[in-house]
């Protein structure tokens, strides 16, 4: 496995420039102070101190108590008293503990809730372990593998939102199709089963073989309404697994919202806002990513699969299934099952055919299943279209009503440039992203006199380079079926390493230095595009520009933030419901 590997070699020299680049940050000046010390003129000097202390109220009618008086420094004259004094202020607990509570921590939680791969070994795998593989699967599988995972989502989103959005998007699709009159009881075995197992790579198993098998034979047919109820089943509860996670993100996210209403202009509280409207891409890829039908649990995917190959075996025999179509491993691999079988049963004394040839002993658990992980899935749902097209399944676009437009019904199957095809639809999801990031920056941005500072730079910075990665992730998929095999490797280590650069120092990083504190600095307060010493900083909080800002921005950006990401969580729900029911409707 590439990946893990590839990321291990970034992490001391992600270190190391994480390390460069904030040991020289000086952070959390004492900018209240600092702020009573700028040279005024004699009108402004009695209100100096009140300016610096935010003693002004914005709900007063009176101008002279409703916004404060700006005082304004230079850059220069912030670097050579305010930072050369010394006066360096810690952070309070609302400063750390507000954005850690309300954005931080419920961000978090939502990102557990993203399906990761699983990867469930078979019997004769998990027994022939060594000690050497048994103490790392103990001591560092268990965990590095997910860490490994939960850092490629968090550096290249786009790529899980294009793969959560095609599977969800393909489910659409065929349960739609399964109402089509040429698609008889064959083919919409076969799409509900492709529905309900397109999470699962079974490495070790002709499994689309024997699919199409069970799917083709009458009278083992029920074999698949079988195993389709077993894996339903398992399906995890959406209200439990994502509703619940949601209302208490969307009801911290409104507590915080009043709170900002309250003390509009506070530099502070727009930052944090800025924060929390950023993470809302992990809200969105949360609700997508469990909106498709085969969100379910791993050991029930593999279980619905062996009833199918056990209802394969029930009704053909060896000569049957290679005129039918398994391949030479397909044969191979059942023709050994049986010889161990028949091994096993050597000491007894004759022995029933039906007990020598029991299914259930052959297959169960004997089959190697692993999870598709997000980032996977988009080509992954791709290979599982265009085969059930190969096998009769009509899936084509009508050609007259709503569902004759690409946007609602895309022909996975026949497009004639599958990568350029691969490449849009990356860029298209990597515009979620950029939705949250391009917020917050103008947020952050909106602050008076500050325009491009550290906080949006940071946001610009990450949907950059997501964007980098978003499309590093075709090049490199595209080279692995190619021979050009060194290049694949660069790119491999390149992809995982700005993958990387993106999740540990420009969100986590960028995260840390926000509520610790390090932003608040005279050169981030200047700007740092277009810095020079001349340009001002605003000292003094609560002024008309705060509060100008605060009701033509602010708000008005955030309710935006969210009103979109509920529009499209909507969007998911109604899909998911629409899923839901067709498959219910086929189990019975």
């Amino acid at each position: 496995m590439p990946g893990p590997s590839r990321l291990w070699q970034t992490i001391p020299l992600l270190s190391i420039l994480f390390f460069s680049i904030a040991v020289p940050v000086l952070a959390a000046v004492d900018f209240r102070k600092c702020c009573t010390q700028v040279p005024v003129s004699e009108e402004l000097r009695p209100l100096q101190w009140d300016a610096c202390h935010s003693s002004y109220n914005s709900s007063e009618t009176d101008p002279a108590k409703k916004w404060a008086p700006e005082i304004v420094t230079t850059y220069a004259w912030c670097v050579n008293v305010c930072e050369a004094s010394g006066d360096f202020q810690v952070s309070d607990t609302s400063e750390w503990l507000s954005p850690l509570t309300a954005w931080i921590i419920p961000a978090s939680a939502l990102l557990f809730l993203l399906p990761i791969s699983e990867h469930l070994k078979s019997d004769e795998q998990y027994f022939r372990r060594t000690k050497q593989g048994k103490i790392w699967e103990k001591y560092v599988g268990n965990w590095w593998l997910p860490l490994v995972e939960y850092i490629q989502i968090l550096g290249d989103p786009a790529s899980a939102f294009n793969g959560a959005l095609a599977q969800m998007t393909a489910d659409w699709t065929l349960c739609l199709s399964m109402h089509k009159p040429l698609n008889r009881k064959r083919e919409q075995d076969l799409i509900l089963i492709v529905i309900l197992a397109e999470q699962a790579d079974f490495r070790c198993a002709p499994m689309r073989s024997a699919i199409e098998l069970m799917a083709g034979s009458s009278r083992a047919r029920e074999y698949s309404k079988t195993a389709g109820r077993v894996i339903w089943s398992a399906r995890k509860k959406f209200n439990t697994s994502v509703v619940l996670p949601i209302a208490l993100y969307i009801g911290v996210a409104a507590a915080v919202f009043y709170d900002a209403y309250q003390k509009l202009g506070d530099n502070g509280t727009s930052h944090s806002l800025a924060y929390g409207v950023w993470y809302n891409w992990i809200l969105l890829l949360s609700v997508f990513a469990n909106c498709f039908a085969s969100h379910s649990n791993l050991d029930a995917v593999r279980s619905g699969m062996e009833i199918i190959l056990r209802g394969v075996i029930e009704n053909h025999t060896i000569v049957q299934l290679s005129k039918i179509g398994w391949d030479n491993q397909a044969a191979q691999t059942l023709h050994q099952s049986y010889d161990t079988a028949t091994k096993s049963l050597a000491p007894y004394p004759a022995p029933h055919p039906p007990m020598l040839l029991n299914p259930r002993d052959l297959f169960s658990r004997n089959l190697e299943c692993k999870g598709v992980p997000l980032h996977k899935r988009y080509r992954n749902t791709y290979n599982w279209v265009r085969w059930l097209h190969k096998n009769g399944v009509d899936i084509a676009r009508p050609t007259k009503g709503i569902w004759s437009y690409r946007i609602f019904w895309p022909d996975w199957y026949s497009t004639h440039h599958p990568k350029i095809m691969y490449l849009v639809t990356q860029l298209l999801s990597w515009f979620f992203v950029l939705f949250s990031c391009a917020c917050a920056a103008v947020l952050s941005y909106t602050t008076p006199k500050v325009s491009l500072g550290c906080r949006s730079m940071n946001h610009i910075i990450y949907a950059s380079i997501a964007l980098l990665n978003a499309v590093t992730r075709v090049v490199k998929d595209t080279l692995k079926e190619s021979e050009y095999v060194r290049t694949y490797q660069a790119v491999t280590v390149f992809y995982y390493m700005m993958g990387s650069l993106n999740t540990i120092l420009v969100l986590i990083g960028g995260s840390f230095l926000q509520i610790t504190g390090v932003f608040r600095n005279c050169w981030c307060m200047s700007g740092i595009v277009g810095q020079n010493a001349n340009s001002t900083i605003i000292l003094s909080t609560n002024t008309y520009g705060h509060q100008y800002w605060a009701r033509t921005v602010w708000l008005r950006v955030a309710y935006m933030a969210y009103g979109g990401v509920g529009m499209c969580c909507v969007v998911a729900f109604f899909i998911r419901r629409y899923v839901a029911h067709s498959v219910r409707k086929s189990l019975i």
